[in-house]
């Protein structure tokens, strides 16, 4: 006398407390189907959230104004003249990798450092310096055959771009 697995089980347990919902369901399965969709489809939509792949440009910890002490001098000939001021320099990105201070567009390391070396750019004969935290320091060189400019600026940052 053999009878079905589902019928023997109505007769040794009740039947709410031990026969899963799924046997007992009276929907089709292209009910159970959708049904199956709906639940999936919101741990589908949270597990492809897209990942947020944009990279900090290292540059926007030295942009902003900083208020600078500039000395120095202007030698030609017979005649100098001496520097020694207080001046608000604005410090930009340019490009994609340059930063701009006064009228030059300088590359910039990681750690702060931009310029150096002899005709960093076209305009001056020497240019670079460095930040440290809040502060900039910078020197500038200008000249030669007799005429000469040489600066030095030491700031702080007094407000971000």
């Amino acid at each position: 006398m053999y009878k079905e697995p589902v019928e023997y089980l109505k007769h040794i347990r009740d039947e709410s407390s031990y026969i899963p919902s799924v046997i007992k369901s009276d929907k089709t399965p292209e009910q159970m189907k959708n049904s199956m969709w709906f639940l999936l489809l919101p741990l589908l939509l949270i597990g492809c959230k897209k990942e947020n792949n944009v990279i900090p440009d290292y540059r926007d910890k030295f942009i902003g104004d900083y208020k600078c002490s500039k000395t120095g001098v202007y030698h030609c000939g017979d005649s100098t003249f001496y520097y020694d001021t207080t001046v608000i320099i604005a410090i930009t990105k340019a490009n994609d990798s340059l930063i701009n201070i006064l009228d030059v567009a300088l590359n910039i390391s990681a750690n702060g450092e931009f310029g150096g070396g002899l005709y960093p750019v076209p305009a001056y004969h020497g240019f670079g310096g460095y930040f440290i935290n809040d502060s900039v320091f910078f020197n500038t060189y200008i000249g030669g055959l007799g005429c000469f400019t040489s600066l030095n600026y030491k700031g702080k940052k007094i407000s971000q771009d």
